[in-house]
Formats: structure tokens, sequence, C-alpha cells
């Protein structure tokens, strides 16, 4: 946990203070843009288009034709289908207007699991960053329990929280920065 709170304290401060229930328009639509982006991409790619994309698909921006928007995004990013979840989703958005939104959609992990493009880990990744204390159980985690002979990684991160104490979307967080710059490879059995 220490590496996290001295290397990523920004991130760190921001996960552990969050909660969805203070969530803004601003903070859902960066965090599930990042989150759409990161799926299946390395983080160090989706940090340089993220701010890119976030301002081309921006919700209640004036209105833009789908076709501008798609040629913007396409001289960032050619993926038709991360494309279409966060125009689907902007769409979502400025149509039912953010307090419906927020209610239908940002209730809990269920609820989020409903949005465009979020299957089960995504889903959590997302709920994570937004603040609900659930862990994103990626290939890293699942690598590290399976080292472990932990079932699952929220078993892992369930057993790490009863003995330290600490929020398990932290935990998360501390575990998958340390094996996303370690690695995990190694640790398949």
């Amino acid at each position: 946990m220490n590496l996290t709170r001295v290397h990523y304290s920004d991130v760190y401060a921001t996960i552990k203070g969050r909660d969805i229930k203070d969530a803004d328009v601003k903070l859902f639509w960066s965090e599930y843009v990042w989150c759409v982006l990161t799926s299946g991409f390395k983080a160090s790619i989706a940090t340089k288009i993220h701010p890119k994309i976030v301002a081309i698909m921006v919700p209640f921006s004036p209105f833009q034709r789908t076709l501008v928007l798609r040629h913007k995004f396409r001289q960032v990013l050619k993926n038709d289908a991360k494309f279409l979840a966060i125009l689907e989703t902007k769409s979502l958005v400025e149509t039912m207007g953010w307090a419906q939104f927020k209610e239908k959609y940002l209730e809990d992990l269920e609820t989020i699991s409903h949005l465009p493009y979020m299957g089960p880990a995504l889903s959590r990744h997302l709920a994570r960053n937004l603040g609900i204390n659930v862990i994103k159980p990626d290939v890293h985690m699942w690598r590290l329990a399976k080292y472990f002979d932990f079932e699952s990684p929220d078993v892992l991160c369930d057993h790490l929280h009863e003995k330290y104490g600490e929020k398990k979307a932290l935990i998360d967080l501390a575990l998958w920065y340390t094996c996303s710059t370690v690695g995990t490879k190694q640790l398949v059995k």
C-alpha cells in the first residue's frame, strides 16, 4: 500500500475519498470514457488519448452530427465499437438529463453493468473509479489470486481487507499498480 500511497498518491487519495452519490456528470464522463478506452489497451496509451476523446464527445455540447463526431473520434482512435458505446452513452445522458440518468444507471454495480460496453470486469472498473468499494478483476488480479491459491481476486482482496482494514478498492488499486508495473506472466502456474 505504501508504494501506491507514495507513487500514485493522487489516484489513491481520489479513490479513497470518492462516493458514487457525489458523482457529477463531469466525473462520470471522464471515468466512463477512461474505462471504455482502457478496455483492451495499455493504460499508457489510454492516458494519451483520453483527454482528446473526452473533449470530442463531451455531453451537452452544442449539437454535433454523428458523422462529425465519428470523424473527429477516428482522428484520435479508429475503434468503431468504442465510438458507438461512447456515443450511445452520451445520447443517454443528454436525452435523460443528468439526474434521471444517474438514478437509473449509477445506483450500484448492477445498474452500472447496463451501460453500453460494460461487461462484468469493466463495470467493476467504472464502479470502483466512481466510488463503489469493489475491485476490478482483470488478468493481473486473476493471476495473483491463483498464484497465492485464492479462489478469485475478490477472495484475495477480502482476505487483505480483513487483515489490514483497508478498502477493497484501494487494495485492488495497489495490487494492480504493482502487478502492471512488474508484470504477472511469471506467476502463471
